[in-house]
């Protein structure tokens, strides 16, 4: 099962978790393929310059 938070959750036949996988553990990969997912670095917004929206006029007025 794939939780919220990434981490992924095997149950055992009566429904009770048998163990949990994080996103940093090491085996996450090769389990999280089957929900179409892969590793990948973790994303920060990027600094720079920030254009406000531009104010919209009508022609002529």
């Amino acid at each position: 099962m794939l939780v919220a938070d990434g981490s992924l959750t095997r149950f055992d036949a009566e429904g009770t978790p048998e163990h949990t996988w994080a996103p940093d553990d090491p085996e996450w990969p090769r389990l999280a393929i089957r929900f179409g997912l892969r590793s990948q670095p973790r994303t920060v917004t990027p600094a720079g310059r920030f254009v406000e929206a531009a104010k919209l006029t009508r022609p002529g007025g």
